[in-house]
């Protein structure tokens, strides 16, 4: 009698669990969706074995191979990275009638962070007809952020915590073009609490040049 008991409550908690995960998981159909192609996809074309925390990257070929499988299905793709043989993405997608939104991604190591940077500047010179736009974030288990430039030259500051709500700022006047730093600079308006980007600042050779951002605007997930 106990061991029917005991199987009675283990294929119960059993079905539970599966329910709990079958549950949020489950085919939904998509009010609006079209066979048009999609705006834009995150790219990231790892297989099976391959892993950035392991250093073992996909090939050019392997690359080129999933951009040709988007082919008609999107306008564009995403990267996260401008290193990690993704200087392909760039190279090839053009091949495909695809556009880039080429990304280079921060972490605590300055030495790698130029690279990345570096690595974006000279992708976007090399296939300018192909990248769209550039994208420099970083993120972790608490959140991310992004600077992007719009075609005004306006620098956009984003921030999403949680993924619960994102900020978006955006800066009051156009960056200077040229060979400039940029830095933000965060001002403490509720010390306990938390604090806000109230300036971006830009320099150009030896001038320091203070923009200020608009205020952060919460957008809340919907």
């Amino acid at each position: 009698m106990r061991v029917l008991v005991a199987l009675i409550a283990f294929v119960a908690v059993a079905a539970l669990n599966l329910f709990w995960w079958w549950w949020p998981n489950r085919p939904v159909e998509i009010t609006g969706w079209t066979t048009a192609p999609l705006q834009s996809v995150s790219f990231a074309p790892y297989r099976p074995g391959q892993s950035p925390l392991t250093r073992t990257f996909p090939t050019p070929d392997q690359i080129e191979e999933d951009l040709r499988r988007l082919q008609g299905k999107v306008r564009a793709v995403r990267t996260y990275s401008a290193g990690e043989n993704l200087g392909t993405v760039p190279q090839r997608a053009g091949k495909y009638g695809l556009k880039v939104w080429h990304g280079a991604w921060l972490n605590d190591n300055d030495k790698e962070n130029l690279e990345q940077v570096n690595l974006l500047i000279d992708h976007a010179n090399k296939y300018p007809d192909t990248i769209e736009r550039v994208i420099v974030a970083n993120a972790d288990f608490m959140g991310g952020f992004a600077l992007w430039v719009d075609e005004e030259h306006r620098l956009h500051h984003t921030y999403s915590f949680l993924g619960v709500q994102t900020y978006r700022q955006v800066s009051s006047e156009p960056i200077p073009t040229g060979d400039i730093t940029v830095r933000m600079l965060f001002e403490s308006e509720q010390p306990v609490v938390g604090s806000t980007n109230r300036y971006m600042i830009t320099r150009m050779l030896d001038t320091t040049h203070r923009i200020i951002l608009s205020q952060a605007t919460p957008t809340p997930r919907s």
